[in-house]
């Protein structure tokens, strides 16, 4: 997914302390993800995410960590007013939903 097969794809179950943050700025919503991922040698090399109509997938790809590298993350995303949920990983693990878009499902 997204380029990536190559990759190790941080998923929901090794990130510590995962937190998500919404924002409301000048009408636009914003969510902030962060956490610490759990794997001791290994750091977050990129995050991104792609909207497929109402939803939204984030990606985290892991490398080995050095200097510039660490496990500690937090991603600004700016919400589009059609997507509803944000998913996280491969899993697409439900991470936001916005209020009033329904349940919330893994």
């Amino acid at each position: 997914m997204f380029g990536c097969r190559d990759a190790m794809v941080l998923e929901i179950d090794d990130i510590a302390n995962f937190n998500v943050e919404t924002r409301v700025d000048g009408g636009l919503t914003k969510v902030v993800l962060s956490g610490l991922a759990f794997h001791s040698s290994l750091g977050v090399d990129r995050i991104s995410h792609v909207v497929n109509g109402s939803e939204s997938v984030v990606i985290a790809t892991l490398a080995i960590a050095n200097a510039k590298r660490s496990g500690r993350f937090s991603y600004t995303m700016t919400i589009p007013a059609e997507v509803k949920t944000v998913r996280w990983g491969n899993k697409r693990t439900v991470v936001w939903q916005r209020p009033g878009a329904g349940g919330r499902d893994s």
